[in-house]
């Protein structure tokens, strides 16, 4: 070997290869990813047609509290208990099949609504069925108002 001829220094240096890249993923995070994406879909659409079956009974809570604003305002007690009235059989047949709400009237309809399992459900009942038609109105529609908004949100 010559003097200053170094056959090492003919080598190149160690090269190492690339690092890894992140795109494109492995099968198992795409397959994750599409998991979680279709359990997210799903949650979202349950959450929408709960919200949406909720409607009737929101529908329902807002009304019976605009009653309950008008009857402080000192508006006639004999139409608000009809309104009243009617907006229990709206919410019912929202929620019940038409066939087993549309036809009840007197006692069937305060039973359906659970009137004969309230203390105070006779005097309710009275106030709902025969209120209306009557010449003098009641004194206070308070519990009326009350047993609507409890049998409002058990309905929804």
């Amino acid at each position: 070997m010559p003097p200053g001829s170094d056959p090492l220094a003919a080598l190149r240096d160690i090269h190492l290869p690339p690092a890894p890249s992140a795109w494109p993923p492995a099968p198992g995070w795409v397959a994750l990813a599409v998991l979680v994406a279709a359990l997210l879909a799903w949650l979202g659409h349950l959450g929408w047609r709960r919200w949406r079956a909720g409607r009737p009974r929101r529908f329902a809570l807002r009304r019976l509290a605009d009653i309950a604003r008008r009857e402080a305002a000192g508006e006639d007690r004999l139409l608000l208990l009809a309104e009243l009235s009617a907006l229990l059989r709206r919410t019912a047949l929202a929620h019940h099949p038409r066939t087993d709400v549309a036809g009840l009237a007197g006692d069937a309809w305060t039973a359906f609504l659970g009137l004969d399992q309230e203390p105070d459900g006779a005097r309710i009942a009275a106030m709902l069925t025969a209120g209306p038609y009557r010449r003098d109105p009641p004194s206070s529609l308070a519990p009326v108002l009350d047993f609507a908004r409890r049998w409002a949100r058990r309905a929804g």
